[in-house]
């Protein structure tokens, strides 16, 4: 599944736990005993459900924030490895499969800072600024580090639009280059 797609999936999932949420505050609000038999807010004090349900929304934006980021991120490597592919050629010298067997390896221990400013040739610089805004938020959401302040807040809206944005623009780049692409399979480590 392309990332595009990844990301509209997760989007669409956003949306729907988002109106759950809404129906839930709406249940609580109105003492809809019906709906809310079976769940904590049934004897729960209609402030502390309330109070629940806001927590849980924070919550839900965040954890959405990092998975719309450890999706984009993904992405982001698996084009570097495409591109890396590429300095194979169609008739690679042992020098060139153990340049890209040492990349391949590494890739993965990059600094996302690093990998987003090798993509500021490709993609907008101003989108990338924001990538990384949204990398400090995902980072400050994960580890929660009581000694660090809190970035600026990223919504999941803002982290849909501007990560499924890169995204198009190296689909573009992609389909522009696919034809210099060698192989879509990698070179394996015995090689």
């Amino acid at each position: 599944m392309n990332t595009i797609a990844v990301l509209d999936e997760l989007w669409h999932t956003y949306l729907v736990t988002i109106d759950c949420l809404q129906i839930a505050r709406r249940s609580v609000k109105r003492k809809d005993i019906e709906s809310i038999q079976g769940t904590e807010f049934m004897e729960a004090p209609q402030d502390a459900a309330m109070l629940q349900i806001t927590a849980c929304r924070k919550s839900t934006e965040d954890y959405f924030v990092l998975a719309f980021w450890a999706s984009f991120e993904r992405n982001l490597l698996d084009f570097l490895k495409i591109e890396c592919r590429k300095i194979m050629g169609t008739q690679p010298s042992a020098f060139n499969q153990k340049l890209h067997r040492k990349i391949e390896d590494q890739l993965e221990y990059w600094r996302s800072d690093e990998i987003l400013d090798i993509f500021k040739m490709l993609v907008d610089s101003n989108l990338i600024g924001q990538a990384k805004k949204i990398k400090r938020y995902r980072d400050w959401v994960a580890h929660k580090n009581p000694n660090k302040p809190s970035p600026d807040n990223v919504t999941p809206q803002i982290a849909y639009d501007v990560l499924s944005n890169i995204t198009k623009q190296l689909d573009k780049h992609t389909a522009l280059s696919s034809t210099n692409i060698v192989s879509d399979t990698l070179v394996t480590k015995d090689n």
